[in-house]
């Protein structure tokens, strides 16, 4: 029938598909992005593949890098990223197709777990355009075109099941959501450690705005999420929990002068005027702040002319948005200390 659910699905689906390939086809066309850490990311990569190949399913150390000298990064790193190209590229015997149709499917995932996000109060329609703007949003185009935040772009796959299956098990509080949390929050962790502790306060944040009291029995099947996240990703990060001080990230050396927070906030005056002194780029990080913020815009107006009624779920939401762009700029300077 026309109308199925599942036809009009699967109908979506393909839409966010096809603009998870657009999105995709400068590379398509004109090759892998690159950055900074693009090297180190298909090591890694590289060593997984191998290591994977040999019999070894988890390997802590590359021998062949740093003139043979080698490597224990990946001992470090989440693992997840290496492990999906190195599947990838099981498949298709080639690391180029293989990392586009990685990243086409990070892309997709992504958009498909904002379409399911979105789902739980609107309409299809509405979760349609929530999915499709996901997958076209600033910052998340400039993860792998502009800085190839390799890592930190495949976490935006997973991040919005976690806020979905949270969102579904403090409205129903079943298990099986509660269950599905968990293993999204897992596969988080073993993406990408920054949005962990970004992501972790703003689902806390989130939870909060949630809550039913009629509801608060399910802030211990919460816990237990969390707590089974911690136990399932423990064979990951219990290797360098004592090995901690091997890491020199946390030195003044890399944390000083132009790497120090109180640099890095957005919307300062000085960014337009001081163009060759930004090491950071931080007014293209404006400029994606501003684009982003206008891109919600159009959602705001349309609310307030249909005078929709200020949901749970859309408090909640519009308390994120608020509080992300808050914690970029220096008025929350005060909460960095």
């Amino acid at each position: 029938m026309p109308n199925d659910p599942l036809r009009q699905n699967l109908g979506h689906f393909a839409l966010i598909m096809l603009f998870s390939i657009i999105a995709m086809s400068p590379a398509y066309f004109y090759g892998v992005p690159s950055g900074n850490d693009q090297a180190q990311h298909y090591q890694f990569a590289s060593t997984v593949y191998r290591s994977v190949q040999s019999g070894h399913l988890y390997p802590s150390f590359a021998a062949e890098t740093n003139h043979g000298f080698g490597d224990y990064g990946l001992r470090f790193y989440p693992p997840l990223t290496y492990y999906v190209l190195a599947a990838a590229n099981a498949f298709v015997q080639d690391w180029y197709i293989a990392s586009l149709l990685a990243f086409t499917l990070v892309f997709f995932i992504g958009g498909i777990g904002v379409y399911l996000w979105a789902r739980v109060e609107r309409e299809r329609p509405q979760a349609l355009i929530a999915g499709m703007l996901y997958v076209f949003a600033p910052y998340h185009l400039n993860e792998i075109y502009n800085n190839f935040l390799l890592a930190e772009f495949f976490a935006t796959a997973i991040i919005p099941f976690c806020f979905l299956y949270l969102a579904r098990a403090c409205r129903d509080s079943r298990w099986s959501d509660v269950a599905a949390l968990s293993i999204a929050y897992s596969l988080l962790i073993l993406t990408h450690l920054p949005l962990t502790i970004i992501c972790s306060l703003a689902m806390g944040i989130y939870a909060l705005f949630l809550l039913r009291r009629s509801n608060l029995v399910v802030i211990p099947k919460l816990v237990a999420a969390v707590l089974s996240s911690v136990v399932m990703t423990s064979f990951y990060w219990s290797r360098w929990l004592t090995e901690l001080d091997w890491i020199m990230h946390s030195s003044p050396k890399y944390f000083g002068t132009t790497w120090d927070y109180r640099t890095n906030f957005l919307l300062l005056p000085d960014h337009f005027l001081r163009f060759g002194e930004d090491a950071l780029n931080l007014w293209f990080a404006d400029i994606l702040l501003v684009s982003t913020v206008l891109v919600v815009i159009p959602t705001v107006v349309y609310l307030v002319r249909k005078k929709e009624p200020l949901t749970k779920f859309l408090g909640a939401s519009s308390v994120v948005l608020g509080l992300a762009v808050f914690m970029t700029t220096p008025l929350s300077s005060f909460g960095w200390y």
